[in-house]
């Protein structure tokens, strides 16, 4: 992965999910204007479960790793678990993430 600021590799050789990752917390880290404020960047530890709604009548259960505040808004980077649950994750707008009561999340593991 580059880094297109110091122009130079800041790695090398990472694959799928470890890339995915990667550049997702740089992402967090930093914005076009250099390193982002803590203001703007939460990491959620552990990791919660969210509903990302993907169409108005569709629906699909994610773990929500971190949220990150852009000029646009606010965006949650979450792991799909229902349809790639090895995959990287992914960027995804505040307002189509709710996050799951646990009661929600014990009946979707027994599933």
């Amino acid at each position: 992965m580059r880094d297109e600021a110091s122009r130079e590799w800041v790695v090398q050789r990472l694959a799928g999910e470890a890339a995915s990752w990667y550049a997702a917390v740089l992402n967090l880290r930093y914005d076009e204007n250099g390193e982002r404020p803590n203001s703007r960047a939460w990491y959620r530890s552990p990791a919660q479960h969210v509903e990302r709604r993907i169409t108005p009548t569709r629906f699909e259960v994610a773990l929500l790793h971190m949220w990150v505040g852009e000029p646009d808004g606010i965006y949650g980077y979450v792991s799909l678990l229902e349809r790639d649950p090895r995959g990287g994750g992914r960027w995804v707008p505040a307002a189509a993430l709710r996050l799951l009561l646990p009661d929600e999340v014990t009946a979707f593991q027994a599933d």
